[in-house]
């Protein structure tokens, strides 16, 4: 299934409401009234399994046939959201539910908010399991199919898998099985990674990181049994009910979250769906690059996975003791998901949290129900809103021809190489690890350069790559036969490629190649690694001058480049002499990922650190130029522009804290200090 159904005529904005066991049943009535004179859409109702079947095929609805009567009675659509990882005590009891760790001990609850009611995430590659929460499934479909206020059904709350998470008998099977459909023989196997197992039951859930092949291969499987997950569930609601859509909303993305404790494969899930969403898990302040960043990141991808897409959990504040979140900011965040293309958004939630450690937790409104400084902004913004919704609800962001590339498999070696033997990340880099550093650094690179980068996965990059005038491959590890080939005919028209150091350092074994870059870029490129330190182990500083600006000391992994023809131009050098960066015709390599520079400085922003970022800043200003106009808006200004038909609008994001005028189309328009709008 193509996920790029555009079921809406206009854009839709809602507000979770419900998830027992709050907030309390005397509060409905009077909630949804204050709800609809504010102006929202609709509301989303949380499904808990171990609420509504607390015995087993004992299905209990009487909460949600309360909400879906007082939804109805005030003219609010409804989203009902299956919150399956909630399992009831039968689940654990009778079906062998439990998820099990690695070295074999089952995985006790561990509550949180979302967990209040207990039943924390059984193991759904147990075909009890699997069934029991599918028929739970079908009789809520069953109930509520005909409800005239159901909207749409959201099947599974941010899916994900974390570490640890499952290797009970049931998921080394189900693992054993994937690895059989995938190889074949079990010599394949062997051939393949240069193991002797003798067959596929022999292979182990690995429990350490040092053969990085092991736990590479186990974490494949994971993002694939989680979209095995995600399929049943929707093919349940599929059979049972043709008319409303059908999807699931991911909690991190790829971009933001690490593919070895967190993981979730959003293009591939998005793929199952009407289409996808996200949660907008960002910060409460947007005063740095990345975090003024951060939002367009996440909403990038989620347009190249889904192009019709919702955020599902906007967070009108994020309370737990951290203050009151300034109106512009809560806009920020509500405008960038509207300039990067959303096409509807849930707030999380209506009412503040008051148990457990949600402390005042998110709320458009106080515990009590009283409004906050974010409820009046809140319907200020949706009246604003009005006049655009149909217009929205069509648009599409309108993007620079510039690609970031991302590849799964480089982010998941990335991840598996950066930590201990104990699994935990050694932070080389002043962020996560230098895969997803690179990308959230050179896409923060863009936004400052006021650019609108897209991000594109590498499984449709042969489709994407021909509207790209640039292409940046970050930290890009693996590069299996398709890609290779992309990118020499992406060289050969002209484009502009631009790849750090990783650039092809590993097969899809996770051995290294040699020389480096293997995958035939090292012809493509003109240039090998001559010598690649990471700035941990070596005691010798890596030092370079960008320009006209101070000398800097390189941080994460650097390279010492060799020219392979006279056709490879030095553009850089280190301070001993060596090649930093090199050009082969529109082909450029860099010896230090500029993004990994520019992360250090989100994450510890020290002198060093911002003389790093401002060096990776004018490289990659002097680098795009010959290609992509970069727009000269004032200082403190982003525009962002949709696009529906003949139609233009434009988003205008001021950062600064003094009100700037400018021209925008020939039209003189005055954007207030920390102001975001639509023009």
């Amino acid at each position: 299934m193509e996920a790029n159904r555009k079921p809406f005529d206009e854009f839709v904005f809602g507000t979770h409401y419900y998830r027992a066991p709050t907030p309390l049943p005397e509060e409905w009535a009077g909630d949804l009234e204050r709800i609809a004179a504010l102006g929202l859409d609709c509301v989303q109702l949380r499904v808990l399994w171990r609420r509504n079947e607390r015995v087993r095929g004992q299905y209990e609805f009487d909460d949600l046939d309360r909400l879906m009567a007082l939804a109805r009675a005030n003219g609010l659509k409804v989203i009902v959201k299956f919150m399956l990882e909630n399992a009831p005590d039968y689940v654990f009891r009778d079906l062998g539910g439990a998820a099990v760790a690695p070295d074999g001990i089952p995985m006790d609850y561990t509550g949180n908010g979302a967990f209040y009611l207990g039943g924390h995430r059984p193991c759904f590659d147990n075909p009890g399991v699997r069934a029991a929460a599918v028929e739970f499934v079908r009789r809520v479909v069953e109930h509520y199919r005909d409800e005239p206020s159901l909207l749409l059904w959201n099947v599974w709350n941010e899916p994900r898998i974390h570490r640890g998470e499952c290797a009970c008998v049931h998921s080394r099977a189900a693992f054993h099985r994937w690895l059989e459909e995938r190889f074949g023989p079990v010599e394949r196997l062997n051939g393949f990674l240069g193991k002797a197992w003798d067959s596929f039951e022999s292979v182990q859930v690995p429990r350490t990181f040092r053969t990085y092949a092991d736990m590479f291969l186990w974490r494949q499987w994971s993002h694939a049994t989680l979209t095995g997950w995600l399929r049943a569930v929707r093919d349940a609601v599929k059979a049972l009910d043709g008319r409303h859509p059908v999807i699931a909303h991911v909690g991190c993305c790829n971009v933001v979250n690490d593919p070895v404790d967190d993981l979730t494969d959003d293009w591939a899930n998005a793929r199952l769906f009407d289409f996808y969403g996200t949660s907008l898990s960002v910060g409460e302040r947007f005063e740095t690059p990345f975090e003024r960043a951060w939002p367009f990141l996440i909403l990038a991808r989620m347009h190249d996975c889904s192009p019709y897409f919702w955020v599902h959990e906007l967070y009108p504040e994020w309370g737990d003791w951290q203050g009151r979140i300034a109106p512009a900011d809560f806009r920020y965040k509500v405008m960038s998901a509207v300039a990067g293309g959303a096409k509807g958004v849930v707030l999380w939630q209506y009412r503040a949290e008051r148990l457990g450690h949600e402390n005042d937790l998110a709320g458009l409104v106080n515990i009590d129900g009283t409004p906050k400084a974010v409820t009046h902004e809140c319907q200020t913004f949706l009246e604003e809103l009005r006049p655009w919704r149909g217009f929205l609800a069509k648009a599409e962001p309108v993007t620079d021809p510039v690609g970031i590339l991302f590849d799964l498999d480089s982010n998941l070696i990335g991840s598996v190489e950066s930590r201990d033997a104990q699994g935990n990340l050694r932070r080389a880099h002043g962020g996560i690890q230098p895969a997803l550093d690179a990308l959230q650094g050179i896409f923060t690179l863009c936004h400052e350069l006021k650019l609108s980068p897209r991000i594109i996965d590498s499984r449709h990059l042969a489709e994407a790559a021909e509207s790209l005038e640039v292409l940046y491959l970050p930290e890009c590890f693996m590069v299996g036969e398709k890609t290779a080939e992309v990118l020499r005919r992406f060289a050969a028209r002209g484009g502009l490629l631009i790849a750090e150091e990783g650039l092809a350092l590993r097969q899809p074994n996770t051995w290294l190649n040699y020389p480096w870059p293997g995958a035939g870029m090292d012809e493509l490129f003109g240039v090998r690694l001559e010598e690649r330190v990471e700035s941990l182990k070596t005691r010798r500083p890596w030092r370079l001058r960008v320009g006209g600006a101070e000398e800097v000391e390189s941080i994460g992994y650097a390279a010492a480049l060799q020219p392979l023809s006279p056709e490879t131009q030095t553009l850089l050098r280190w301070a001993d002499g060596r090649a930093a960066v090199v050009r082969r015709g529109s082909c450029v390599f860099l010896g230090f990922s500029p993004g990994c520079w520019c992360m250090a400085a989100s994450q510890r922003g020290n002198e060093a650190d911002l003389a790093r970022q401002a060096s990776a800043k004018a490289l990659l200003r002097e680098l795009l130029a010959e290609k992509v106009r970069l727009p000269e808006w004032p200082e403190g200004i982003m525009v962002r522009a949709l696009r529906a038909g003949d139609e233009v609008r434009h988003v205008v994001f001021n950062y600064s804290d003094d009100p700037v005028s400018f021209t925008l189309e020939g039209r003189r328009i005055t954007v207030r200090a920390r102001e975001s709008r639509l023009f």
